[in-house]
């Protein structure tokens, strides 16, 4: 499973943390201690891998192993120390979308924070049971 738990400003500066922004065409990756060290921009959004990858509804077997090969080659040259990290924070909708499926939210609430916060080891369970 994933833990998700929101930050207060205290925690956040207490830790290195990594903040990924899921975008349609890109990923934007910072990584922070006390102020921004690395930042990078990798061209593997969740629209742009699926009209690579996922032709089928829902995708096959093979398709989703082709979308995780891609966006694992496009983090091994991002040159932003992910492995250092000790929280990922997620923004835009692909991260609320899977905190969402985490939580079992039936139904999108605006009145709930729009990012999350969650330690790398424990999202692998919740990214697996994503796949087909």
């Amino acid at each position: 499973g994933m833990l998700v738990s929101e930050l207060d400003g205290d925690a956040q500066h207490d830790l290195p943390y990594l903040v990924a922004d899921i975008g349609g065409g890109s990923t934007e990756l910072a990584s922070d201690t006390e102020g921004v060290e690395s930042a990078r921009s990798l061209d593997v959004g969740c629209v742009r891998l699926s009209e690579r990858h996922l032709r089928s509804d829902p995708p096959d077997r093979e398709e989703v192993e082709a979308a995780w090969a891609d966006v694992e080659a496009a983090l091994a040259g991002a040159s932003v120390p992910i492995p250092l990290a000790g929280s990922l924070i997620g923004l835009a909708g692909s991260v609320t979308t899977a905190a969402a499926i985490h939580l079992a939210i039936p139904e999108y609430d605006d009145s709930r924070p729009a990012s999350r916060a969650g330690r790398r080891h424990r999202s692998r369970g919740s990214s697996a049971a994503l796949r087909c």
